[in-house]
């Protein structure tokens, strides 16, 4: 028997041309360069909203702790330091860094440097706002007077 079928199909190997191999290429790199800045962009966003979230979940804490102990409580927050401190525990926690931070209380007056939100044994509080930006990104933590009802914004 001939192995002259056998050389037709040897003489193609099973696999990609280079055509096909630069085309596959090209692709990959064009979804890269379009995935790339997506993802890094997510990445500062998802940082800045988990603090923001990290922020009003130790904001309730300090207003629950306010009055399980009957006592006033407070979350002092450091704008130049870019941290705040839960006074109940002084546990202390930074904000992302490269993000502006801001606070305004009753009426939205600057109150200087360092302030604080302050939760009473009732649950009523001082109100504060507490901002992150970084261009059009904004988060707001918001503690409402008198109710002390906290929420996040973006």
């Amino acid at each position: 028997m001939s192995p002259a079928g056998n050389e037709h199909s040897a003489g193609r190997d099973s696999g990609f041309t280079l055509i096909e191999m630069l085309i596959g290429l090209t692709l990959v790199a064009l979804l890269l360069t379009i995935s790339v800045p997506l993802i890094s962009g997510d990445s500062e966003d998802a940082r800045a909203q988990t603090a923001a979230r990290v922020l009003a979940a130790d904001l309730r804490w300090l207003r629950q702790e306010a009055i399980a102990r009957g006592r006033e409580t407070a979350l002092l927050v450091d704008l130049a330091a870019k941290r705040y401190r839960r006074e109940a525990d002084g546990i202390e926690r930074a904000l992302p860094s490269g993000f502006s931070l801001s606070f305004a209380s009753l009426g939205d007056r600057e109150v200087g440097e360092a302030t604080r939100i302050r939760f009473r044994a009732d649950g009523t509080s001082t109100g504060g706002r507490v901002e992150m930006a970084r261009g059009a990104r904004r988060y707001a933590v918001e503690v409402s007077w008198p109710l002390g009802r906290i929420q996040v914004r973006s």
